[in-house]
């Protein structure tokens, strides 16, 4: 499966669960999350990582998912069906990422 294999699931499972997941982009900034998932006044913020990959990073990427998250933003690594369905579950329960 490719990254935006995963994107494509990820975004009908959202649906399926009442979350909007949106996709984002910083024409000014590089390195942002790839989505914003909003559910019921909770906003997370979802990097998705081929699961071929491993999820790795770029080091530009851990620098604004650190910085972000020093804001208070809720930010996710995905790379994968299993952890995105984990991640999704926490969102819509309200527990912290």
């Amino acid at each position: 499966m490719t990254e935006a294999q995963l994107e494509k699931w990820a975004k009908g499972e959202a649906k399926k669960a009442g979350v909007l997941m949106y996709k984002f982009r910083s024409p000014n900034k590089r390195g942002v999350p790839d989505q914003i998932l909003f559910y019921k006044g909770r906003t997370l913020m979802v990097e998705f990582k081929s699961p071929k990959g491993g999820g790795r990073l770029s080091p530009l990427q851990e620098k604004e998912i650190t910085l972000l998250r020093g804001h208070g933003m809720s930010v996710a690594v995905v790379a994968g069906n299993a952890s995105f369905s984990i991640v999704l579950d926490a969102l819509i329960e309200g527990v912290e990422i």
